[in-house]
């Protein structure tokens, strides 16, 4: 693997996960009561300027994670290629997932269904694992980098989220972030 790869356009390039990540999220959006879009898309109130500039930062990354694997070729020998795209595409369902238990949820609850029983955010956790899975078949330790940077930088955004979340659901929500960790496992 490299750190920094030799950037060229090409069918066999990185494109083809970021096509796949946006197919989802369009057909979620389309196919989906209004009410998903609208509560998919609303940033949490922050009530800090770190939880701002994080937010901002980690939006930043992501964006630049699906641009930059668009001119990444993807490596089909070796174990790297298998393993992500076995990654890749367990975060993919686990995103999806995530997605279709947020949207045929009531707006008026919390999302503790599904995958959600097991992680407060699994939206944000799956989808940086599908981007691991992706940067290991393209080889690019960038792309691994980024989506790690990422996820320690969106801390203080899952800090705004539950607390949003507190103020909008009150018990409920905090019985449930009682029982339910931040990342799949307590840390």
């Amino acid at each position: 693997m490299e750190f920094i790869k030799d950037i060229q356009i090409g069918l066999l390039n990185g494109w083809w996960f970021s096509l796949c990540f946006l197919i989802v999220n369009w057909l979620m959006i389309l196919n989906f009561p209004k009410h998903f879009k609208v509560r998919v898309l609303k940033r949490p109130d922050f009530s800090t300027y770190i939880q701002r500039i994080t937010a901002f930062l980690g939006f930043a990354i992501f964006q630049g994670i699906i641009f930059y694997s668009v001119f990444i070729p993807i490596k089909f020998n070796g174990i790297l290629f298998y393993a992500g795209l076995l990654i890749f595409i367990s975060g993919i369902f686990g995103y999806s997932t995530a997605l279709f238990n947020y949207a045929t949820t009531d707006p008026k609850l919390p999302v503790t269904k599904g995958i959600y029983k097991y992680s407060r955010n699994p939206q944000q956790l799956m989808s940086s694992v599908l981007w691991i899975g992706a940067g290991l078949t393209m080889q690019s330790w960038i792309i691994v980098f980024a989506c790690l940077l990422q996820l320690i930088i969106a801390y203080p955004g899952f800090i705004a989220q539950e607390q949003s979340c507190r103020n909008k659901y009150g018990q409920k929500y905090i019985d449930y972030m009682e029982k339910t960790p931040r990342y799949f496992i307590n840390v």
